[in-house]
């Protein structure tokens, strides 16, 4: 975000938190962006043009739980845990049966896969799955990693004028640095994809009621049975 704001004479202030904590930070105006959402048609708030990221979100598994991978159909019936707040299932291809737990990290996510509490552990893979398999030296003879889909990342934002200006701002600014090159430059550095505009394509944006979610009246509530933590 300072790559994209400052030479434009805009500062940025960032804070690290817990998924559902800096969305409750957007919704009390303690901040201006949400970093890292999904495009979701939601009531009340809006997203930029441009994406930041193209997530790969994937599954961690130990192998003899799996004889032959099937991707969603893999999933049903078995004990997904993902990180609270993530809904991963909005943007499934297809609506199946799962027992789902939010965690807290993934570190305690893949503790109760190791603790036979858990089936499937979900999160993104080169930001997630990957970096935590090697900090907890897992052995990959054991487990396994597959990808069960592709959806690109967005700065998310209340319906306000303040934040029509700054979208305005951020996608300006990301049509000159990719038309120029210097996007990609700076991915590379950071040993990151590019993206790409034609990562459109991977975007699902579904609409969403936030109420009938809470409340378990939506469209998953037959096919998601909540797990006590």
């Amino acid at each position: 975000m300072e790559y994209i704001f400052k030479p434009i004479a805009t500062d940025v202030e960032s804070f690290q938190k817990p998924f559902m904590r800096a969305f409750d930070d957007l919704n009390s105006g303690k901040v201006d962006a949400h970093v890292g959402s999904f495009a979701i048609d939601m009531e009340g708030y809006i997203f930029p043009r441009w994406h930041f990221y193209l997530s790969h979100i994937g599954v961690i598994f130990k192998k003899d739980k799996v004889a032959k991978w099937q991707g969603y159909k893999t999933l049903s019936n078995n004990r997904v845990g993902w990180i609270r707040g993530y809904y991963f299932n909005l943007f499934f291809d297809k609506k199946i049966p799962i027992q789902l737990l939010e965690v807290s990290n993934l570190t305690q996510c893949i503790n109760l896969i190791k603790s036979g509490r858990l089936d499937f552990c979900m999160d993104g893979m080169i930001n997630g799955l990957h970096p935590i398999s090697k900090q907890m030296q897992l052995s990959m003879d054991e487990y396994r990693i597959e990808t069960l889909y592709k959806e690109p990342t967005f700065l998310r934002f209340l319906d306000t004028p303040r934040s029509k200006k700054i979208i305005a701002l951020y996608d300006n600014r990301m049509d000159y640095l990719y038309n120029s090159g210097k996007l990609a430059n700076f991915y590379k550095k950071l040993k990151l994809p590019p993206i790409s505009p034609k990562e459109e394509k991977f975007i699902k944006r579904p609409k969403i009621n936030l109420k009938d979610i809470l409340a378990g009246t939506d469209d998953w509530a037959a096919y998601i049975k909540y797990i006590n933590p």
